[in-house]
């Protein structure tokens, strides 16, 4: 009451306020009347075609609830940035094949889509979704059934609605995307002498002895490069450094840690906590309301727990089975030890499984007495003789692993199988035949093997980090606020980090949409910050707070979209330079060295080496002993045979070989095998090219940025 009287009290300054607020906003507003008729409610266009922001958000929407059913709420947050990622690229991708559709005269027709949804042989997404577990079977009747109530909310709920639909967009892109695809793969044909010299040269292999230099064997102080020289690589490599817009951002970050007061506080609360769970009866009730991890009940090994809680466990503990608090790392721990005893860690069995009617993910029609009596009497058989389990399995168990395996799981850790097959493992001797019944049916299984019991225990484990209190987070961003208020261009900034004894950090080349600056969660709108029409080089950013970090950055510089300068990649030309220096010196000294030689063997012994030996072929492209040197070995298989060649510089070193002939191909007459295989190659390598010299062809404007 003491709250609205004060609020009625100052009612006339508050409605001051507020007026001005409205006025403010629609005075701003109307300031950017022009900018609302344009990419302020757009996304983005592709040739001029505009991406509106709720189209965008639409399907950002529609994906994120799709993915809603098999993510946890956490992971789903840490994913929107890929999700808008991949919404991004999915619509400016289905715009450019849109217009090619538009000119080839590509579409699905009403009756293609209903066949590929109804008809006898469905599309693989309706089949993936609508198929009955139970059965194996499409569900038809369910199908059809969302189908003709597709629009009343009373019988089919919207979520099922909208992924239905979402299903609908799916199949008839996969199906215009097929045909585009298959138009431009005819045009391509392997001829059978084609596919013949691809053959031969694949599968002739070579031996190659070599004498060679390497170029890290030449200190780079042996070499001076000239602006002259950084220049000329410059130029005759200008589109390696071809580049879009970015940014070089130098940011000081300061993390917020608990003071010794805030440990004292948390400590007591943990005490008194754990006087609580001292008597709790429901412990997985109170870990989930209480503890930073949740209840687990698996059993572990020493190496499976914390320092700790296994000192406690295996050790003398004068509180057993209690854990008291203690503290290690950055967090606090109790616990109860439930259960010990000595466990093999990896065991080894078979099974044949006898599924029923109703058991998980079944198809099976006997009913579950039928699979008891099945598994039971294959029990008996088998305990009297075990050596036809595998044809048994791989004849009747339901396990579709069976056919391949027959029945053998091979080797698989203590508790990686469900509860009741896992305890017959663990509970019985190597060679026991019994019979276990799971949720997916009953099992005949076989003990094959199983390593020594070693102690393992169930422990009931209470977690609470330790982290900085209110007081001293409010604390610490008013000191770090008042320290990025004092800099106004990152000068000074880096005088004032000096003085506190801040690290000045850097994220160069940050792109419009990157995710935010590597390794720091959360820092988006610092990248978003950077790119803002209004951001300057040298000026300073707010204090962003990343939860247990504060942040303030500095553009240090802007590139637009085009090439890097020479003096942005200096440092990453000049060690190319010095590379090609050490192979002109490593040619030279070859060639001088070979002066009055005859073989290999004397060159090794000029050069007072080894030589090295090789086996090359065109299918690859590392070279034993010195790495990828794929335009050597390119000179290797081209060179004539029992000849001396070189010297040839590759990317490591200089090389002086002698190639002789170590394998012709087996010789064979029909190639139609590999120039279908290459016709595939070649085919799914147009796929992923096509869109790729679209967009390069393309005028696409993205300004997701205003956005997010």
């Amino acid at each position: 009451m003491a709250a609205i009287s004060k609020l009625r009290k100052h009612s006339v300054l508050l409605m001051i306020v507020i007026g001005g607020a409205l006025l403010a906003f629609i005075l701003s507003d109307l300031g950017r009347g022009s900018r609302r008729d344009s990419k302020y409610y757009n996304v983005g266009s592709v040739n001029g075609e505009k991406i509106s922001s709720s189209d965008f958000n639409k399907e950002v929407d529609n994906i994120t609830n799709i993915r809603s059913f098999n993510t946890d709420p956490k992971t789903l947050s840490e994913m929107s940035y890929q999700i808008r990622e991949s919404v991004w690229n999915d619509m400016v991708r289905q715009s450019l094949l849109n217009d090619e559709y538009k000119k080839l005269g590509i579409k699905v027709t009403e009756e293609e889509m209903n066949d590929l949804i109804r008809g006898p042989e469905p599309h693989q997404y309706i089949v993936s979704n609508f198929t009955d577990p139970n059965t194996g079977e499409l569900n038809r009747a369910q199908l059809d059934y969302i189908i003709q109530n597709l629009n009343n909310s009373s019988m089919v709920p919207a979520t099922t609605r909208d992924y239905y639909l979402y299903l609908e967009s799916a199949i008839k892109k996969e199906t215009e995307e097929s045909k585009y695809n298959n138009l431009i793969s005819k045009g391509y044909y392997i001829p059978n002498a084609f596919a013949e010299k691809e053959y031969k040269e694949k599968n002739t292999n070579y031996d190659v002895a070599m004498v060679a230099r390497k170029f890290k064997d030449y200190p780079d102080s042996l070499f001076s490069v000239s602006n002259a020289e950084l220049s000329k690589y410059y130029n005759s490599h200008k589109e390696e450094y071809k580049t879009d817009e970015t940014r070089n951002i130098a940011y000081v970050i300061r993390d917020i840690v608990p003071t010794q007061e805030d440990r004292t506080k948390l400590v007591s609360n943990v005490n008194d906590l754990y006087k609580e769970f001292v008597n709790e009866e429901n412990i997985g009730q109170f870990l989930a309301a209480e503890s930073e991890i949740t209840f687990d009940t698996t059993w572990k090994k020493r190496d499976d727990l914390i320092s700790g809680i296994a000192a406690r466990t295996f050790d003398a503990n004068p509180n057993y089975p209690m854990i008291a608090p203690f503290t290690e790392g950055d967090a606090l721990y109790f616990g109860k030890v439930l259960a010990q005893a000595n466990r093999p860690d990896s065991l080894r069995a078979s099974h044949i499984l006898i599924a029923y009617n109703g058991a998980y993910n079944s198809s099976a029609t006997r009913t579950k007495e039928q699979a008891k009596a099945t598994a039971d009497s294959l029990a008996n058989v088998l305990r009297k003789n075990s050596s036809n389990f595998a044809d048994l399995a791989s004849q009747m168990s339901d396990d579709p692993s069976a056919k391949e395996n027959k029945g053998d799981l091979d080797w698989f850790t203590d508790g990686a199988m469900v509860y009741p097959f896992n305890e017959y493992v663990i509970n019985n001797k190597i060679g026991s035949i019994g019979v276990v019944e799971t949720i997916f049916g009953y099992h005949v299984i076989k003990v094959d093997d199983k390593t020594p019991a070693i102690p393992k225990a169930q422990v009931a484990i209470f977690q609470r980090n330790i982290v900085p209190s209110n007081e001293t987070y409010q604390r610490e961003y008013m000191d770090f606020s008042a320290f990025a208020a004092n800099c106004k261009n990152f000068d000074e900034l880096m005088l004032a980090a000096s003085d506190k004894g801040y690290n000045i950090k850097y994220f160069d080349n940050a792109q419009r949409m990157s995710d935010g600056i590597s390794g720091i969660p959360g820092t988006r709108e610092v990248v978003r910050w950077a790119f803002e029409d209004n951001t300057k080089a040298n000026q300073i950013s707010r204090v962003y707070d990343l939860t247990d970090k504060l942040l303030v950055a500095s553009v240090t510089d802007i590139h637009p979209q085009g090439y890097l300068s020479l003096e942005d990649v200096k440092s990453r030309i000049t060690p190319l330079v010095i590379r090609n220096k050490k192979a002109d010196k490593a040619n030279a000294e070859l060639k001088d060295m070979m002066q009055g030689c005859s073989s290999l063997e004397q060159l090794a012994s000029k050069l007072n080496t080894t030589i090295d030996s090789a086996v090359v072929s065109c299918n690859i492209s590392n070279l034993a002993k010195y790495g990828s040197e794929p335009k050597v070995i390119g000179s290797m298989v081209a060179a004539a045979e029992n000849q001396i060649v070189g010297p040839v510089a590759g990317d490591q070193a200089s090389y002086i070989f002698v190639k002789t002939l170590k394998s012709n191909p087996e010789e064979k007459t029909d190639f139609t095998a590999d120039r279908q295989r290459q016709e595939s190659i070649m085919a799914n390598r147009f796929k992923n090219m096509v869109v790729k010299t679209l967009q390069d062809d393309a005028k696409i404007d993205d300004n997701r940025f205003l956005y997010y």
